[in-house]
């Protein structure tokens, strides 16, 4: 069998557009319930996080799989991607906490809880019962670097072996949490079932190479499993997250790319431009929705139907408007400032 990947598939940027713009529109029903709105929510739009890890578990799987990747330049090249953005927006949160606090609506800040938000440990956010970052979307980088870290000490292995050894130790790491119930903030986050999705991307990665469908039956299946995400989308999910929503987040991405290498995908420019400013429109939009949000009900405009929908259609604008500059101007140009500084070294 062919266990070599392929580094691109046109639908996996698309599906990373859908997946951002899917948190962003779940995001929204935060401030709408500050603004008094109490009614139904299609919660299922949470699931865009389920379609993040799943692709990151594709896309390790895609670039290293049949090649020689070193670990130091794994974790050095995951460090740089996933890093300087994120470090900088944590940064300026800091900032407008320490000198502004009446801007934010909810944040505080403590010594270790700031410190390991830079460092991705999962850690308790001050005065209250949840485990995020300062910037609460880092929550699912801390998973994302947690992943990484079990990936790439798996690099040595023969490509066969980590398909078989990673996807297992994530299932070990999640039977010891069932079983010793830890209660420490980051090994309670860490073992948590959430972490299968990134081995269902793995398994996916392998399968796209590998296995073919007719173009009937992926269109069955990702319709299927579209389904079952929007059927579950208002359940409690609790700890069957990874099940009903992250299951079906790597059939649908396997079925599309299933599609693509049948070349019947169709083009979708909106979604592929949502798809290059996904990581900066994910990390953006909350911090967007909730400054419109205030400004909103300082305005008065918060206690209607009309308010609601008017406040819909201009957040969603300004957090897609502000996270396609933040990728222009800082998430674009940092990378490029990185990667410049390491070339005359690795040359």
């Amino acid at each position: 069998m062919d266990l070599a990947g392929r580094a691109h598939f046109r639908s996996i940027h698309v599906l990373r557009g859908a997946a951002a713009f899917s948190v962003l529109l779940f995001h929204l029903h935060v401030q709408l319930v500050r603004m008094g709105y109490d009614g139904w929510w299609p919660q299922f739009l949470q699931s865009g996080v389920d379609l993040f890890f799943v692709i990151s578990g594709f896309v390790m799987w895609q670039t290293t799989a049949g090649r020689t990747v070193g670990v130091v330049d794994f974790y050095g090249k995951r460090l740089r991607r996933i890093a300087p953005l994120y470090w900088m927006m944590t940064t300026a949160i800091v900032v407008v906490a320490l000198v502004v606090p009446s801007a934010l609506q909810s944040t505080q800040i403590s010594l270790w809880h700031t410190l390991a938000s830079y460092l991705f440990i999962p850690s308790v956010t001050p005065g209250d019962t949840i485990i995020a970052p300062v910037l609460l979307p880092g929550w699912t980088l801390n998973y994302e670097m947690f992943f990484y870290a079990i990936f790439g000490a798996c690099l040595w292995m023969p490509t066969i072996w980590r398909l078989r050894i990673v996807p297992a130790l994530l299932v070990a790491i999640v039977l010891a949490g069932l079983v010793f119930r830890p209660q420490a903030s980051a090994l309670a986050f860490w073992t948590s079932p959430i972490i299968l999705e990134f081995g269902f991307g793995i398994i996916a990665g392998y399968m796209a190479s590998s296995v073919s469908f007719s173009n009937g039956a992926l269109a069955r299946l990702f319709i299927l499993s579209l389904a079952v995400v929007m059927g579950t989308g208002n359940l409690e999910l609790g700890e069957s997250r990874w099940l009903l929503h992250g299951l079906p987040a790597a059939i649908m991405m396997l079925s599309l790319v299933g599609i693509e290498r049948a070349g019947a995908l169709p083009h979708l420019p909106v979604l592929s431009r949502l798809g290059d400013c996904s990581y900066s429109l994910y990390l953006s939009h909350g911090l967007i929705l909730s400054a419109v949000a205030q400004g909103w009900r300082g305005m008065g405009w918060s206690g209607s139907v009309m308010g609601w929908l008017t406040y819909m259609v201009c957040a969603v604008a300004a957090a897609v408007l502000v996270g396609w500059l933040v990728y222009r101007l800082v998430e674009k140009p940092a990378i490029g400032l990185v990667a410049s500084r390491r070339t005359p070294a690795a040359a």
